[in-house]
């Protein structure tokens, strides 16, 4: 295949003998990308000189079912665009969330609107540079490091409401919420907290459930970025109409916060504290490195705490944690949940017969005054006070 030059191998990847069809899984053109991925790639750059505008399309159309990366020109955005409209067509019972979030996003439409007008190549361009931006953060702390970013874009909101409008459509794109994609959106959203003229807007649908590609636990990240604009910018971050929502949103929140277990422990120890953004470990080795118990907890009241215990001489484990319904128990061990973190000593107790706690071990993270480790250390050890 490498005798080969561009113009004839090009010619083969459309050629009848291996061009892809729905419903059929094509094996020989497989093989043949993985063998010659990187030659593929470079071809999408520039085979507009080898290629005729019927074949430049059906060469498009082969390398979006190899999901390869495309380097599109403006003489050729037409072309790739009608392409992706006929893919679209032709594939849409196979295609996953994955092959047209980013594709919606900068091309303005998918398979269930695939003869909307889309976007013109101006337009593509600056989209393509704000999601590939977008596409950088890993997490939602990432977002609320780069707040000046989005707050710059606010110019892309109401074009970013509306992919989130056509999203929330479709169950499509709603069930599921996998990190990546989950993070893409919540940028999207955040464009349009900034922008004064739509952050009414945004709210009051949030908060009324209007928009079904976000799920309940949506709720934490939303005050999140509006507690950091209040404290980043000020209260003139948010119009006086929107401010309200925002209000409404952080109250909400609050009050989850605080009928949440790592907020009723740390308000029965008298922990110095805030309500939000805080995160405490407490970790107890067992003697003779035989393992380890671990105890999390941080404010968040969908992923408030996170229970472990490593025993390795059996190489087994528990681990629970409060968001999951259900958790690793190789040890047959009572479940944590009937005990809940107050109760977090007691369980250790009931364990501690067979699993040996070396309490000179112990290690917690998170709190900087002196007289709080000590409220835990005093708490961890009341039910052992007679053998410690």
């Amino acid at each position: 295949m490498q005798q080969l030059n561009d113009q004839q191998f090009l010619h083969y990847l459309i050629s009848d003998a291996i061009y892809p069809r729905c419903g059929q899984d094509n094996e020989p053109l497989k093989a043949l990308y993985s063998q010659h991925w990187e030659r593929v790639n470079e071809l999408t750059a520039h085979a507009d000189k080898f290629l005729t505008p019927e074949d430049l399309s059906k060469f498009y159309k082969v390398v979006l079912y190899l999901k390869c990366s495309i380097k599109l020109k403006a003489q050729n955005y037409a072309i790739f665009i009608e392409a992706y409209r006929e893919y679209l067509l032709s594939f849409k019972s196979v295609i996953s969330v994955y092959d047209v979030m980013e594709p919606l996003f900068l091309y303005g439409f998918d398979h269930f609107n695939p003869l909307a007008q889309g976007n013109t190549f101006a337009q593509y361009e600056k989209l393509k540079k704000l999601y590939t931006r977008i596409e950088r953060y890993s997490s939602i702390r990432g977002h609320l490091k780069k707040m000046d970013f989005f707050k710059e874009q606010q110019a892309f909101a109401e074009y970013a409401l509306q992919c989130l409008e056509h999203m929330s459509q479709y169950a499509f794109y709603c069930e599921d919420n996998q990190l990546a994609l989950g993070l893409n959106i919540r940028a999207m959203a955040l464009l349009a907290l900034f922008n004064p003229a739509y952050q009414i807007m945004f709210l009051k649908k949030f908060l009324q459930h209007q928009y079904a590609v976000f799920g309940p636990e949506n709720l934490r990240i939303f005050c999140l970025y509006c507690e950091q604009m209040l404290e980043q910018y000020g209260d003139e971050i948010f119009t006086s109409e929107a401010r309200a929502y925002a209000d409404q949103l952080i109250g909400l929140e609050n009050a989850r916060r605080r009928a949440s277990d790592s907020f009723i422990w740390k308000t029965e120890l008298g922990l110095d504290l805030p309500l939000k953004d805080w995160a405490v470990s407490i970790w107890i080795d067992l003697l003779h490195d035989h393992g380890y118990a671990l105890l999390e907890l941080q404010d968040d009241s969908e992923f408030n705490w996170h229970v472990k215990l490593i025993v390795r001489p059996y190489n087994q484990s528990y681990s629970q944690h409060s968001c999951h319904d259900h958790y690793s128990n190789d040890l047959q061990m009572p479940a944590f949940t009937e005990y809940t973190v107050s109760r977090f000593p007691e369980w250790l107790k009931h364990l501690n017969p067979e699993y040996q706690f070396d309490w000179d071990s112990i290690k917690i993270r998170g709190l900087k005054k002196r007289t709080d480790k000590h409220k835990v250390m005093q708490w961890l050890r009341l039910p052992f006070q007679h053998e410690i």
